[in-house]
């Protein structure tokens, strides 16, 4: 039955805060109030948050970052190293005449040992090895299609604020390569594009002692790239494209902790992390983080 609203039945909703005593000045009151209480809430929620965790939003942060940076043996490392080794019409070209399992590189690479500069004025020790496959797929033409590079690795960092010790594994996927074909017996027929196409995956699982808190974490870190473009020249960074962000793991006699959230690169050496709610500007050389 189709109801029809007399004049009774309308109510002017000014008329109703004047009527129930609330007034306009009582409206703004009010509303000032509600304010106020959303405020508290979300900083209270933004706490809990941390309460219910055994570490803090920067402390995830700050085990992200490292999970990052090129100089703490991150996946910008492996990102930058992986393109260098593909990245050429040579490469690619001699992995097609030289196999027909198209294996691009295969070895145990880097020695231990290496000193990095962990922040500006300070030096950290940092050694890691590193076991990789790069892979070139083609079609019937001989047009390159990908490169897949897959790889485990372990390490250890050494620095003012903390150390760690760290092993994980990652399988990257480069697409739109270039133009042409491969010529077997013409060199420069194919043309690598300045950018490339990366999706995949790194995770590491680490032990993290913090040298101010004392405080001994054990996370996993996982990190989901999702269309990033990568220099194929020169410095070999990620120009753009994110990553999304899982940290798990527990603090003895505290108890476990779980985040989530995701890097956007903009290519200039600087990662805006986020995490939580919070937003982190982080070094993807030296993986840490630069401000917040």
């Amino acid at each position: 039955m189709k109801h029809t609203n007399t004049s009774a039945q309308k109510l002017n909703y000014a008329h109703f805060f004047e009527m129930g005593g609330i007034g306009f000045t009582g409206l703004k009151k009010f509303l000032l109030v509600l304010s106020a209480l959303s405020l508290l809430c979300f900083s209270s929620c933004s706490d809990k948050d941390d309460e219910a965790n055994a570490i803090s939003v920067d402390e995830a942060a700050e085990i992200t970052a490292a999970s990052l940076g090129s100089s703490s043996g991150g996946a910008l490392l492996y990102i930058s190293t992986s393109a260098d080794f593909s990245a050429t019409e040579t490469s690619l070209r001699g992995a097609v005449i030289s196999t027909d399992t198209i294996i691009l590189a295969q070895a145990q690479a880097r020695d231990s040992g290496i000193i990095v500069s962990a922040t500006a004025g300070n030096v950290g020790d940092w050694n890691y090895n590193w076991y990789y496959t790069h892979k070139l797929i083609v079609d019937g033409y001989l047009t390159p299609l990908q490169v897949n590079s897959t790889f485990n690795y372990s390490g250890g960092l050494d620095i003012p604020r903390y150390t760690s010790s760290h092993s994980g594994n990652g399988s990257f996927v480069y697409t739109n390569l270039g133009t042409g074909v491969i010529s077997l017996s013409v060199p420069g027929s194919y043309t690598v594009d300045s950018l490339w196409t990366l999706n995949g995956t790194f995770t590491r699982e680490a032990t993290h002692t913090s040298k101010i808190t004392a405080k001994v974490i054990t996370s996993k870190t996982t990190l989901t790239f999702d269309d990033c473009k990568v220099y194929t020249d020169g410095s070999k960074k990620i120009k753009s494209g994110s990553a999304g962000i899982t940290i798990s793991g527990s603090v003895p006699s505290i108890g476990e902790f779980s985040y989530n959230g995701r890097i956007y690169f903009n290519g200039t050496g600087e990662g805006n992390l986020e995490i939580n709610g919070k937003t982190y500007i982080i070094s993807l050389t030296q993986g840490e983080i630069i401000s917040k």
